[in-house]
């Protein structure tokens, strides 16, 4: 059995629930900037994930947009170690040991607040601050 579906037949009632609200604030165009800004609307498709218990919006990149709150936003896996979360989380729980490759990469996702938090985070550790391009926040 995949651990994916986009079956409707697979949805419990919550599922369903969960994925009339997606569809309702998708509809609606209740998503954060970060979620207008990265996800592409194109082969937009409901996905649970059975083992997770998650249901959520995809498309055809495999981007995906959850609730975070009460809007949807962006939930990211990082490409190197895999961690899993909103890039608020992912700052703020998994930075400072991240990967560098991971670090840079969630750079993208990153406001102007949350990139000073980032330089914040890295402390005196200069060199991987200049790497990074943190040094004007």
């Amino acid at each position: 059995m995949e651990v994916t579906t986009t079956d409707l037949q697979d949805f419990g009632k919550i599922e369903l629930a969960e994925a009339r609200g997606l569809l309702n604030s998708y509809g609606a165009g209740n998503i954060t900037e970060l979620g207008k800004e990265f996800f592409r609307d194109e082969k937009v498709t409901i996905m649970f994930n059975r083992n997770s218990g998650y249901v959520f919006l995809t498309n055809e990149d495999y981007t995906v947009l959850m609730f975070n709150d009460e809007k949807l936003d962006l939930f990211l896996t990082s490409p190197y170690e895999g961690h899993e979360g909103f890039a608020d989380e992912l700052l703020n729980d998994y930075f400072q040991g991240m990967h560098p490759e991971d670090q840079e990469w969630l750079l993208q996702y990153l406001d102007e607040e949350q990139k000073a938090k980032a330089k914040e985070l890295l402390g005196d550790n200069e060199e991987r601050i200049s790497e990074l391009e943190l040094s004007d926040y």
